[in-house]
């Protein structure tokens, strides 16, 4: 289905407004068209963390470890997460794979990777425990498509996050990116 403009608009300006994306580099007020015509300008940028109550050198493991990070997330992988690694990630369940490059890699603090778009992870210390803030840019397409884009990812990293909680806090492998678009169901 095709959005016009101004339903778009009005989406993206819905969408940036709930937090979950962000304008990229917006250009100062005094610069900027009226703010519907910048809104769908601009390229979302998407954004969600979760508190995972555990050490940031735990919680960093799990997402360069793959021997972790299949229990949560994908299902195989052909290597450890190191600076300037190139890596293919497979999600057997849904027939698909990604191949990415990590372009920074800060131990317990800090994960970039591209891979079409980047992604990158913050491990933030709070309270003795860990705040995983991720952030994706560089979505392509329409504007409707990037902004489809961004709220896809704000959903499939909320429920990586929501596994990789419910794994290092509790011993529990959920399978929220297995069942999240179960193969054959059509809606």
């Amino acid at each position: 289905m095709r959005l016009s403009p101004t339903l778009t608009t009005l989406l993206l300006a819905a969408v940036l407004a709930i937090g979950g994306c962000t304008p990229a580099a917006a250009p100062p007020a005094s610069s900027r068209a009226p703010t519907a015509t910048a809104a769908r300008r601009e390229a979302p940028i998407s954004r969600t963390g979760m508190l995972i109550r555990r050490p940031p050198a735990e919680v960093f493991r799990a997402f360069v470890d793959p021997a972790v990070t299949t229990r949560f997330w994908f299902t195989k992988s052909t290597g450890a997460l190191t600076k300037g690694a190139r890596v293919r990630w497979e999600w057997e369940m849904h027939g698909v794979s990604a191949d990415l490059v990590v372009e920074e890699l800060e131990e317990n603090r800090r994960i970039v990777i591209a891979w079409g778009t980047t992604v990158e992870l913050r491990f933030v210390p709070w309270e003795g425990n860990t705040f995983v803030q991720v952030t994706e840019r560089g979505f392509e397409g329409t504007d409707d498509e990037k902004v489809a884009l961004a709220m896809d990812s704000v959903a499939g990293f909320s429920l990586v996050l929501a596994n990789v909680k419910a794994l290092l806090e509790h011993g529990v492998v959920l399978t929220t990116v297995l069942d999240g678009k179960p193969k054959g169901l059509r809606l």
